[in-house]
């Protein structure tokens, strides 16, 4: 019934959603690129029937600007051993099945071990709960299951791509696509899934060629570490870490992976392998739950660092999870303009949220630091100069220190912008109150918003 209410309301939010954004094109002519992230980006798209390398700048709305970095081809071709698909970031080599077995970026030695991408079938009997509960025990019950085919699918300069099949016996079959842009770090994986098991655990395995004792999981607004071995009862406990878009293996020197999801948030790193969490078939309360056909999308980032923080891998996650795409307008005003915010680099610091005050006047910008790095003078830029004042406010929008923040105005050409700095501590979240100058030149008092709204209150 949960999973049915929850349907229903999501249909009703993308009617909204798309009301809003037939809208939004009613208002302009041409086309744009909307990047939500606080880094840039370059992508592969489709335009105009053809894949072309677009660049996107941090935090921006504007029209579809062609990449000036001089990506190479990529490359897929057969070898000995199978397949070898490379651009100038990353080499991965296949056997004649499909399989993963070598990945290299720049001149790092192979990060994974044996093959890779193996997708592994466990029982899922647990004592109690049956949707809810994963017993320690089902590891112990581990069935791999081999591709059986690999083909090219696609093979052009900016983007190629391999074709793999996996049969599932009586649980089903897999059609798993692997492909590399040329602007790509990181090789990307979309499973086709048909699902027919009953109280079964579907997995995917990376496993990595060096040691480590911790693994890092993204959780909102940071991340958490976690052990690989089962050294004490409490570290056997952690078979299972729930993450959000990455998990992470590094050596803390010079190799490291990393595993990107696009919408599965279960994780387990033990034995040095990555292992990503797909499908489960309980039969209680619904004797048909996750039954039928799936796309799943993850990708793997190799890396010469060995630490999450020197790598690339929130931001890339980011990108993955909300590729750009180019909108076109359908009326026949001007390209908007671009959001009035950047934060520029070099910092780890994120912009979370940009939104209107609770109360209705002014506007409130959440940051935060993910990596657990504290940043010293931290530099926010307001496009525009409409701000007199900025405030620090707590989560529900309350001021209780009074202390403004740091704000200088600047020149630049014939605009005007507002700077504000500021110091962020290891994983915290900073809210932003911004206060506008009224059109009769009067500031509003910032005791005015002292208090949550009513909205809030309720």
């Amino acid at each position: 019934q949960v999973y049915r209410d929850a349907m229903a309301d999501y249909d009703v939010f993308d009617g909204l959603y798309q009301q809003e954004m037939d809208r939004f094109r009613a208002s302009f002519a041409g086309e744009i690129v909307i990047n939500p992230f606080s880094s840039s980006t370059n992508q592969v798209v489709e335009r105009g029937g053809k894949l072309v390398a677009l660049y996107s700048p941090g935090m921006d709305i504007g029209q579809p600007l062609i990449s000036d970095v001089q990506f190479g081809p990529v490359r897929l071709f057969e070898t000995k051993q199978g397949y070898c698909l490379c651009n100038d970031h990353l080499a991965a080599r296949f056997n004649h099945t499909g399989e993963l077995i070598d990945l290299q970026c720049g001149t790092s030695p192979n990060i994974v071990s044996g093959t890779s991408n193996t997708f592994i079938i466990y029982d899922d009997v647990p004592l109690f709960w049956d949707a809810w509960d994963v017993m320690e025990y089902h590891l112990e019950t581990r069935q791999e299951f081999k591709p059986a085919s690999c083909k090219v699918v696609l093979k052009s300069e900016v983007r190629c791509a391999l074709e793999v099949a996996v049969p599932l016996g009586p649980h089903g079959n897999i059609t798993c696509r692997i492909s590399l842009d040329a602007t790509d770090k990181n090789l990307s994986f979309s499973a086709e899934v048909d699902w027919k098991a009953r109280h079964k655990f579907l997995k995917v395995e990376f496993p990595v060629s060096f040691s480590t004792d911790q693994a890092q999981y993204e959780i909102q607004c940071g991340m958490v570490s976690r052990p690989t071995h089962t050294n004490t009862s409490w570290d056997s406990a952690k078979f299972e870490v729930s993450g959000h878009k990455w998990a992470y293996l590094g050596d803390g020197g010079a190799r490291g992976m990393g595993l990107i999801s696009g919408s599965k948030y279960g994780y387990s790193s033990r034995h040095n392998a990555l292992v990503m969490s797909l499908l489960r078939s309980p039969t209680a309360p619904d004797q048909t739950a996750d039954i039928g056909r799936h796309t799943i999308r993850y990708a793997l980032l190799p890396d010469t660092h060995g630490r999450v923080q020197q790598s690339s891998l929130p931001d890339l996650a980011s990108h993955f999870n909300r590729p750009i795409d180019i909108l076109k307008g359908t009326g026949k005003g001007p390209i908007p303009a671009s959001p009035f915010l950047s934060l520029p680099a070099p910092t780890s610091v994120q912009v979370q949220a940009i939104k209107r005050a609770e109360n209705g006047r002014g506007m409130v910008v959440r940051v935060y630091e993910p990596y657990g790095v504290q940043q010293e003078n931290v530099t926010l830029t307001l496009r525009g100069g409409v701000f007199t004042r900025a405030h620090e406010v707590n989560a529900v929008e309350e001021d209780r220190t009074r202390k403004p923040m740091e704000m200088t105005r600047i020149q630049e050409e014939e605009d005007e912008h507002d700077v504000i700095n500021f110091n962020m501590r290891a994983f915290e979240i900073k809210t932003i109150y911004l206060e506008k100058e009224l059109k009769s030149g009067k500031r509003r008092d910032i005791a005015e918003f002292a208090s949550p709204s009513k909205k809030l209150r309720r």
